[in-house]
């Protein structure tokens, strides 16, 4: 997955949905802007205030006096550092009320993102997460995310409270000397220049950092998931000089981020030093009976706060670049879209309109027409080539074959994790681009050799999506799967907690927890994928007994199966090679051509 190089104006566009349910709160924190900046303003101005005047308006006191009926003194001592204290009360409850809305919104921003990017996950084809490590797109569910709430909470809002600071300090700076203001509004363009030439360092270098974080977060992932094999094979100094090097790429790409940012506070620190410098220099060279004492004394308070606003937003910067460079990614991967587009989609832009399953008159359940696949479509070699398969409904399929010949590719194909390059598939005699994804998965259903199970119960690992499924229906699927053993042994029966992939089981009993839930589900074709591969003799046999009770039921059955015993029961049988099918037929009929393929895997398997 590539990440498209975007300006910054169009990531805002395409971020700015999310903040759409929170315009009045937005509206309130954006009106409180100018009033903190205003208060924040007027606190040089109120100290030049108090040490240049010295009396105020007698009248004033005297209304003043009159209208609370109290003597108050006529002199500035008291005035101005009263209304000072007054400005700075204000502006800590209007600062605390603006970043209690902020965190709030920011809050809101990340959740819902995080939800969006999740349910956008769950729609994407099996293609695009074979196709990208799982480590890296957590980096993008997690810190990516958090990257682009900070910018949002402190670098977008934080850096219009510095803007309009610097509006304020500017119309207060004029107010008192417009000389001295344009002195210092000069450096402002030097600022600008800066800001253009780090602008690409930092997005280049946060964007090195963000990809050497992912791919340490995948390094990560996938020790720990590999952690058995690593202990078994005493592989502990590989994955650790593995891992080492990925830390040390992470270590550099952050490090060139860190002197790019170092850089960058250091040139305005600089400015605004020199800043003040001018300021002094100015009134010592050019000081007139006009300049004051409070004058000098406030330039030198609003070149601080002018600086202060410019060194933040500095610092923001940094926080800019990370976030456009996380809001990149985070773009990136909600564009992505489903490699399996439904032909209706593409006609009608609708996704209403597909056709239904249980409205059928096929007497085939499955049919394979002259199929051609391969992943890569510009390769020339095909994985599959000509497939053709009739199967009846209630009828089984057995598939077998040597490593490599493609049968997992064919059962990928039925399930439509990836379609067809040429030909159809059809199910019920309607193709399967035609069908509803979600009508598909609930009408075939296949069974990998390894089970996954999710942290939580038994019975929530059972159930997945029929929560409302009657517990006598469940132990009655139980009995007749053999799964009811594993239940009684169980500390809790079917409340007993799992942790997370099943690690307190065995293989065995995971493999009938998934035989279980298969049936539960009660999808019409089942695809059995190396079932009963990995498994005892004692656990082989529930799951043979399974397997032959759902025979019995009248639902269609495809067997991928390197050992022949069940496949030999089966009423059609198919072997692949090199993606071709070289034979069909059923068990007695294979078997009669003693230099068949088929007859060769009999042979190895002892059966005969």
């Amino acid at each position: 997955m590539q990440d498209k190089i975007r300006n910054n104006f169009d990531l805002l566009k395409s971020i700015s949905p999310f903040l759409s349910p929170f315009r009045k709160e937005t509206s309130i924190v954006i009106a409180l802007i100018p009033i903190i900046a205003f208060f924040q303003g007027v606190q040089p101005f109120l100290l030049k205030e108090a040490l240049d005047r010295n009396n105020l308006d007698k009248n004033f006191f005297d209304n003043l006096n009159a209208a609370l009926n109290i003597n108050l003194p006529s002199n500035a001592i008291w005035f101005y550092p009263l209304l000072l204290g007054l400005s700075l009360f204000f502006l800590l409850v209007v600062r605390v009320l603006q970043n209690s809305l902020v965190q709030r919104v920011g809050q809101k921003f990340v959740f819902d993102i995080r939800e969006k990017l999740f349910i956008h996950l769950q729609s994407l084809s099996i293609e695009f997460f074979e196709k990208n490590q799982v480590g890296k797109l957590l980096t993008r569910l997690t810190s990516d995310i958090e990257s682009l709430s900070e910018t949002f909470s402190s670098g977008l809002i934080g850096g219009l409270n510095d803007v309009i600071s610097l509006i304020g300090i500017a119309i207060f700076m004029f107010f008192i000397d417009w000389r001295l203001t344009i002195a210092q509004l000069a450096l402002i363009p030097i600022l600008l220049l800066l800001t253009q030439v780090f602008e690409k360092i930092y997005r280049d270098a946060n964007s090195d950092s963000r990809k050497a974080l992912a791919q340490l977060n995948s390094s990560f992932q996938e020790s720990l998931w590999g952690l058995q094999i690593i202990k078994l094979f005493g592989g502990e100094s590989y994955l650790f000089g593995k891992f080492n090097k990925t830390n040390n790429e992470y270590i550099r790409a952050n490090n060139k981020y860190i002197f790019a940012d170092s850089a960058f506070s250091a040139c305005i620190e600089l400015i605004g030093l020199f800043g003040i410098l001018l300021v002094l220099l100015i009134t010592v060279l050019f000081s007139s009976e006009k300049t004051s004492l409070g004058s000098m004394v406030a330039f030198v308070g609003y070149s601080q706060q002018l600086f202060g606003p410019i060194r933040s937003l500095s610092e923001k910067f940094s926080t800019f670049q990370a976030g456009f460079t996380s809001a990149e990614r985070i773009v990136s991967l909600l564009e992505q879209k489903p490699s399996l587009i439904t032909t209706i989609d593409m006609s009608n832009n609708s996704t209403g309109n597909y056709q239904s399953l249980n409205n059928d008159s096929s007497e085939l359940a499955v049919k394979f027409d002259k199929v051609f696949f391969k992943y890569d479509i510009s390769s020339p070699d095909y994985i599959l080539s000509d497939i053709s398969i009739d199967l009846p409904r209630g009828k089984t399929l057995g598939i077998v074959g040597k490593t490599g010949s493609g049968k997992s590719t064919l059962i990928k194909l039925l399930c439509r994790f990836y379609d067809v390059t040429e030909g159809s598939i059809s199910i019920n005699g309607k193709s399967i681009k035609n069908i509803n994804p979600a009508e598909l998965r609930k009408k075939v259903l296949m069974i990998p050799q390894r089970s996954f199970l999710f942290s939580g119960s038994i019975k929530d690992n059972l159930l997945l999506n029929k929560t409302d499924f009657p517990l006598h229906k469940l132990e009655d699927i139980a009995n007749q799967t053999g799964l009811i053993e594993v239940i009684k042994q169980a500390k809790n029966g079917f409340d007993t907690d799992l942790r997370e992939g099943g690690v307190d089981l065995s293989i065995g009993q995971k493999q009938l927890i998934s035989l279980t839930r298969s049936l539960i589900q009660d999808a019409d074709i089942l695809i059995l994928d190396e079932a009963t591969a990995s498994l005892d003799t004692h656990t082989e046999a529930l799951v043979t007994n399974a397997i032959k009770h759902i025979i019995r039921s009248g639902k269609t059955l495809i067997f991928i199966a390197h050992r022949i015993n069940l496949v030999a029961e089966c009423d059609q049988i198919l072997v692949l090679d090199k993606g071709q099918i070289i034979e069909s037929g059923a068990h007695e009929e294979l078997l009669s051509n003693k230099h068949s393929q088929y007859s060769y895997l009999v042979e190895l398997s002892n059966l005969v």
